[in-house]
């Protein structure tokens, strides 16, 4: 007989970064107790759930697991699909979502298996249920939604995971990421990847692909009113002597604060609207609204695309001379060789003008 899921205590556990021995330890429960009812085996008292709530700080029903919940039957028998609903009472014609997350429990004699997928507006199955959870919401083309699946290396007995980011229409924009951090900005993405050609903390967009490429700081949180902090050089087991600077960047990738500061602290406190600094070791706080940063925002965003202009237009320039003048009389005038070259413009202005490769009519040497 299938179990009936009741309520998500182990999943608002899991999005607030608790676990199920801080649950107990909480409560003043035994862990028995407390497992049977993360994993649905048995119930929660409701004075209990409310207690749980308290400590969670969410509304009590968050813990629920909504009534209205639609289930999709195939026709495999022993295979069953449930979408995963909203908090509230859910319709599926009236979803604004553009990616809906499914559960397909699969039951046979020795494996009972729930994995995760994406279906669309019209129910069509656009991710093949095969993670293990996701998070976030998709409610345009440009937000990304993470796909996380969980696996185990041979003769090793710890559990590792690896996580994909999708974006709203569906399409794989990076994989294999091994960590991440969920923004207020469903756009962004902060994660951490580690492959032959790129390691580190970075920001993916999947309008941009990366709006920040992995390895320019040490460490980037998610983004929060616009901004996110950014951190140059490595504590070591929390030794606050380490040389680590923080600094602020915003939604455009630009540095607002650069990596100067010894500590920024009431980034992600909602009671206030600014941040505290502390431009040295033992030196006096400061106070930086987000107003103020708003205001470095603007001036840095103009000057970002002063530089991209004026840079597409020398490019513009190179191309238009050698398509007026021809190749001959241009390296005439500007030299045969890299090093002949007299012109004004810089080497990754002609690269970029020839579209990466200057080489192939012009002498490198």
């Amino acid at each position: 007989m299938e179990r009936i899921e009741y309520n998500r205590i182990q999943g608002v556990l899991d999005e607030k970064g608790k676990t199920v021995y801080w649950l107990q330890e909480q409560l003043g429960e035994t862990i028995p107790n407390v497992v049977r009812w993360c994993k649905n085996v048995s119930q929660p008292s409701i004075e209990v759930l409310f207690d749980i709530a308290k400590l969670l700080d969410v509304d009590v029903k968050d813990l629920l697991v909504s009534s209205m919940v639609e289930i999709v039957k195939t026709e495999n028998e022993s295979c069953v699909r449930r979408i995963i609903v909203s908090r509230y009472d859910y319709n599926i014609q009236s979803d604004k979502r553009l990616l809906i997350p499914f559960v397909e429990v699969s039951r046979s004699a020795k494996v009972y298996a729930q994995k995760q997928g994406l279906l669309n507006r019209g129910g069509n199955i656009v991710i093949e249920p095969k993670y293990d959870f996701v998070v976030g919401d998709c409610y345009s083309e440009e937000d990304l939604i993470v796909m996380g699946r969980y696996y185990q290396e041979p003769d090793n007995p710890h559990i590792f995971c690896h996580y994909d980011i999708y974006s709203g229409e569906g399409e794989l924009v990076f994989g294999e990421v091994q960590d991440f951090v969920m923004s207020t900005n469903r756009k962004l993405v902060t994660i951490f990847v580690n492959t032959e050609y790129e390691y580190g903390w970075g920001v993916a967009s999947s309008k941009n692909s990366y709006l920040i490429r992995p390895g320019k700081y040490d460490w980037i949180s998610g983004f929060h009113k616009g901004y996110a902090r950014i951190k140059k050089g490595k504590e070591t087991n929390g030794n606050t002597d380490a040389d680590v600077l923080w600094g602020i960047v915003n939604e455009e990738g630009l540095d607002v604060i650069p990596p100067t500061y010894h500590n920024i602290c009431n980034f992600y406190d909602k009671e206030y609207d600014s941040v505290k600094v502390q431009k040295e070791k033992d030196g006096n706080y400061e106070f930086i609204s987000f107003k103020e940063l708003s205001s470095v925002w603007r001036s840095l965003s103009a000057t970002a695309r002063k530089a991209k202009e004026e840079r597409e237009n020398e490019i513009l320039s190179i191309k238009k001379r050698i398509e007026e003048q021809g190749e001959e009389m241009y390296w005439r005038t500007y030299g045969y060789s890299h090093k002949e070259y007299n012109g004004v413009y810089s080497d990754d202005v002609i690269s970029d003008a020839f579209d990466g490769d200057p080489s192939a009519c012009w002498n490198a040497d």
